[in-house]
């Protein structure tokens, strides 16, 4: 049953590669009703091949390793490497269509359709082996053969076969000019044949599977990123599934003789929470739920736990409950003395991170030394936000203050790990917190012909001198936080607010020079009216920036906001999980907690779709498409 699990999971995870495949079917299927197939097909046709050939690769890395990180840009280099395989599955499903002609004469006169679609199941197997064999892999010494198909899982093998079968037949049954079924029967043909392919698959890539031993002797530690909440943030991960920047710090302050393994995003396999690891789990509040019911598995088998990051540090008596230890603060000046405390088996219960004005010191000599040296696209320059909004639990996380890492570091780690075409990302809250040492970075990167892009408050835009030295140094977009509209009356607040009826004005100078803009607000404060939703809207319009984020109002431990709400007792719930920015977890005096927290989607998406440039392209693409479909 085991291989039932692993099989459900990895055909979700390829769910969007598949529903890809069946747009391009579909779509070629309307154009040809509408009489301009013909003109098409060759595109189409390289379409396919390229798209299927991508899908047929990345089915199999999943297989061959349970927690392959599946990513858009993978996607598409399996795309490319391996476009021919869907050129052998076509070429296999003739040989087996003519072995059975010649052979027995019910098969005579099938056409290419039809072999396709009976036949098909034959060739998986083969096609899984061709694709281990150009990944030139060894068979694995720790499976000595492939584990029998169990009856069960013969019989449910036959049982979706003969309903892809089904469903083939079925529009041909069917008056399609009163019922529009032929596209529904697609999309569940296109996903059993996915689950088919990967069940036989699994069978054929056995021996060559990834194992994941527990060597008693080896010390091991797990760095752990929990999976979040909800549909975006499923899209979101696909699109940009990397590590966070803490596994690469902890990873450089840990005595190398222990073995490190990194899980972000993904599901835990169960043979993998076993006793004798340090596991050290970092989360946010949202997806704090699948933190604990990780770190308690990891308990019971006798593990030691040690949670970090903003909700753990900010309320440790609750993840204490769930875990060994809790890290306050920063863990480059607690993870030295955590390791020796696990070794003489004396952790403490709560340990206190310190703010290092050199807190870069451990970490870049061993990026700068280490052996293997992978692609590093992300690093972290600034520590700390310049600005003390009620919302945010920056303030608080950074200790209120502004740490830097030295440029020469910066450059040298750029230097070292860059790559051509590669987009290289500022981790800092604000990259523009203090504008000296700004100005001296953007004049160093200006003379590393890279592209990056980076969080900032808007006042970059106040200097055009500096402004044209952002562009100059190779910043391609700047996500920038206004939260609120010109004619918001959170105004009165001051600090960054007090920029808000420079917004337009700013905004359009920094666009006028090429950089795109991510631009992120909130609705829902305390004077927020659904009015606030309109004019919100109105000005998003007018800056049409690339990408529009609206978030709700959410009161997160540590920050001013959530202490305030703590103490006039009006926190809705404690459910963490609805800590996720789409809800509405506090008493409002203007606005419908349930309607708008019910609306959150809409309204997220509806900002994006009508007032960012990005986003209005999407909306034009999305309505032809459906034109083309329906």
């Amino acid at each position: 049953m085991k291989q039932d699990k692993i099989i459900f999971r990895l055909a979700n995870r390829i769910f969007i590669a598949v529903f890809l495949a069946y747009m391009l079917d579909v779509s070629y299927a309307r154009l040809e009703a509408l009489g301009v197939g013909l003109y098409l097909a060759p595109i189409f046709l390289v379409a396919k091949i390229f798209v299927y050939g991508g899908i047929f690769a990345t089915c199999v890395g999943l297989l061959l390793d349970d927690r392959y990180q599946l990513d858009i840009k993978e996607f598409f280099l399996n795309c490319k490497k391996y476009f021919w395989t869907y050129i052998v599955y076509l070429g296999l499903i003739i040989a087996v269509d003519v072995i059975f002609s010649l052979n027995l004469n019910y098969f005579n006169g099938w056409d290419f359709l039809y072999a396709k679609n009976h036949f098909q199941i034959l060739t998986y197997p083969v096609l899984a082996l061709f694709i281990v064999k150009a990944k030139k892999l060894k068979v694995d010494d720790g499976y000595s053969k492939r584990p029998e198909i169990a009856v069960k899982a013969f019989l449910f093998i036959v049982a979706l076969y003969f309903i892809d079968i089904v469903l083939f037949y079925i529009p041909q049954f069917i008056d399609l000019e009163k019922i529009e079924i032929a596209r529904v029967t697609l999309l569940f043909s296109k996903y059993i044949q996915l689950y088919l392919f990967l069940y036989l698959g699994y069978f054929a890539v056995y021996p060559y599977r990834k194992i994941y031993r527990t060597d008693p002797n080896v010390k091991e530690l797990y760095l752990i990123n929990p999976k979040p909440k909800g549909f975006l943030s499923y899209i979101h991960t696909f699109l940009y599934p990397k590590d966070p920047w803490l596994f690469l710090v902890l990873k450089a302050l840990t005595p190398k003789e222990y073995e490190v393994k990194t899980f972000s995003n993904v599901d835990l396999l169960e043979e993998e929470y076993t006793p004798g690891k340090l596991v050290a789990i970092t989360s946010f509040s949202s997806n704090v739920y699948e933190a604990y019911s990780i770190a308690k598995k990891f308990k019971a088998q006798g593990s030691k736990v040690i949670m970090g990051g903003s909700h753990a540090g900010f309320l440790p008596d609750e993840a204490l409950c769930f875990c060994d230890s809790v890290v306050i603060g920063e863990a480059e000046s607690a993870w030295e003395q955590i390791i020796q405390d696990y070794e003489n088996d004396c952790l403490q219960p709560m340990y206190s991170g310190e703010p290092l004005d050199n807190f870069y010191e451990k970490v870049d000599q061993d990026i700068l030394t280490v052996a293997d040296r992978q692609r590093i696209m992300q690093i972290e320059t600034t520590r700390g936000c310049k600005f003390n909004c009620d919302f945010c639990v920056i303030p608080n996380l950074t200790f209120k203050k502004i740490r830097h890492r030295p440029i020469e570091n910066v450059i040298k780690i750029i230097e070292n790990f860059k790559t051509n075409n590669s987009t290289i990302l500022f981790l800092d809250n604000n990259i523009y917190a203090d504008p000296k040492y700004s100005i001296e970075l953007f004049k160093a990167l200006e003379k590393m012909n890279i592209s990056w892009s980076g969080s900032c408050s808007i006042d970059i835009a106040k200097d055009d001198e500096v402004l044209d030295l952002v562009k100059r140094s190779g910043c391609i977009q700047l996500l920038i936080g206004y939260e609120i509209a010109a004619v918001s009356v959170e105004k009165e607040k001051k600090g960054k607010y007090s920029m808000a009826d420079q917004y337009l004005e700013l905004s359009k100078k920094i666009m006028k020079k090429g950089i795109q803009i991510d631009a992120q607000f909130i609705f829902g404060f305390e004077k927020d009216t659904y009015k606030s939703l309109w004019d919100l809207w109105k000005f998003c319009f007018k800056l049409r920036p690339t990408i529009t984020a609206v978030g709700l109002l959410t009161p997160l431990p540590g920050s001013r906001f959530y202490y305030r709400m703590l103490d006039e007792d009006k926190l809705l719930n404690l459910n963490w999980s609805s800590y996720s920015l789409d809800k509405i977890v506090f008493e409002h005096n203007n606005i419908n907690a349930k309607l708008t927290s019910f609306m959150a989607y809409v309204i997220t998406l509806g900002y994006f779709f009508t007032t960012s440039s990005f986003g209005i392209k999407c909306l034009v693409a999305i309505v032809l498409s459906l034109f083309v479909v329906l």
